[in-house]
């Protein structure tokens, strides 16, 4: 049975920092993507694409074929009740919360990254600046590229590459140590 991945998209969202982990997870036989929305209606990118998503997010049934749920950046925070149950309830149910630059806020917000340690692209001034209500204990916050902890994967958003490597590991889509290397050293030629 293959396993979901969701991908949530909205307007603004940078999609781009979510493409390279989206490639090996299409790829894999293991998995499905299912991007998911508020509504039908077409979501214009931060890079300036139209996307359609598949499923609403009021139609999403917790089954254990959901393998977890990815969020890419992006400016604003809309979280609706139906998106904050979805993150609780795959939470509760140990599922993979994977998120980069300032889509970790959507964790916060909905509560469930606890005490668990996360890195994000966001800060305290730039909620600030923006007038926004900052979600975020930033006790927790570690000032690194990635931050795994449990089931929940964060990232900066300059390191889609590690937020990928992280991914398909999670996922078992890169199955040993020697895999994962392998990888790093095609996204990281100079470490080598």
């Amino acid at each position: 049975m293959t396993k979901k991945v969701l991908i949530f998209l909205y307007h603004g969202c940078a999609e781009f920092e979510i493409t390279v982990t989206c490639w090996q997870i299409a790829e894999s036989s293991d998995y499905d993507i299912v991007t998911i929305a508020y509504d039908k209606s077409p979501i214009s990118t931060n890079s300036g694409f139209t996307m359609i998503p598949d499923q609403l997010i009021s139609e999403v049934q917790m089954t254990e074929d959901i393998a977890g749920i990815i969020i890419p950046g992006g400016s604003l925070l809309d979280l609706r009740v139906e998106l904050q149950s979805l993150i609780q309830n795959l939470n509760n149910q140990n599922k993979m919360l994977a998120a980069i630059c300032a889509g970790p806020q959507y964790f916060a917000a909905s509560q469930v990254i606890g005490s668990r340690n996360f890195t994000t692209s966001r800060t305290p001034e730039r909620y600030k600046e923006l007038k926004e209500s900052d979600p975020f204990n930033w006790n927790q916050f570690v000032d690194t590229r990635i931050v795994v902890d449990g089931n929940l994967v964060t990232a900066k958003g300059f390191a889609f590459s590690d937020f990928a490597i992280e991914i398909w590991s999670y996922l078992g889509i890169l199955s040993s140590k020697e895999e994962r290397e392998e990888w790093k050293s095609l996204f990281f030629p100079q470490n080598q």
